[in-house]
């Protein structure tokens, strides 16, 4: 077992559209990991930023992350018996849904699961998520040092009573962001990220695992069993 290697990415990143030369290139780097880890992992994630990944390269050791499309990611593991890239890596492709990734690596499965729970980090909300609390800007003159006068355009435009005063921001009156509970807009998710407002989570957890040493399935949340019927 190689020892020693520190997390590596694989530049497969959320591609967009992909020609079928650069799927196939991209498939056949994902089958080109397989040699040198024991284990591949199923894990899903949310809230993801260029920084939490960044935390996951420090965080997580012996292992490499392929963050592909879905699709990439099931042409590699194959989608059946006959195209499986091992012995029974095509069930692996059964549970790859919603933002998932494939993690390859040499660690136990005590130590994956611990070095993920030790990526995890608190992240923006984007629209469509519920408010964890009740957000509230008081009326006055905002912190010149670090809220520019030229960024007043956008918070009025998101919709926030605000105004310059000698050039210094001023919200006119308490201007309430989100409410606990209710659902954000667009709008919403933009004034909280302006305001440093973290109040979403990245996390990535492991949910299944094909074994090399035995080439078997390992199943970590039991709500996913229908997917390998």
């Amino acid at each position: 077992m190689p020892h020693g290697k520190r997390t590596r990415e694989v530049n497969l990143t959320q591609v967009k559209k992909q020609t079928k030369d650069q799927k196939k290139d991209l498939v056949e780097q994902i089958k080109s990991i397989i040699n040198d880890y024991s284990d591949i992992y199923v894990v899903y994630y949310n809230n993801e930023s260029s920084k939490a990944l960044q935390t996951l390269r420090e965080t997580v050791q012996e292992s490499k992350f392929s963050f592909a499309s879905n699709n990439a990611l099931q042409l590699a593991l194959g989608k059946t018996a006959e195209t499986s890239l091992a012995p029974r890596t095509h069930l692996l492709s059964k549970i790859i849904q919603r933002k998932c990734a494939l993690m390859f690596t040499n660690l136990k499965a005590e130590d994956v699961k611990q070095q993920l729970e030790a990526a995890t980090q608190t992240a923006y909300v984007q629209g469509g998520q519920i408010a964890t609390q009740t957000i509230v800007i008081e009326q006055g003159h905002l912190n010149k040092d670090l809220y520019a006068g030229t960024l007043e355009p956008e918070l009025r435009r998101l919709g926030m009573p605000t105004k310059l005063d000698n050039e210094v921001i001023l919200v006119t009156e308490n201007y309430t962001i989100c409410e606990e509970g209710k659902q954000l807009n667009g709008a919403q998710a933009s004034l909280l990220r302006h305001f440093g407002y973290q109040l979403a989570e990245f996390k990535i957890e492991p949910v299944c695992a094909w074994l090399k040493a035995d080439q078997d399935i390992l199943l970590l949340k039991d709500e996913l069993a229908e997917l390998l019927d």
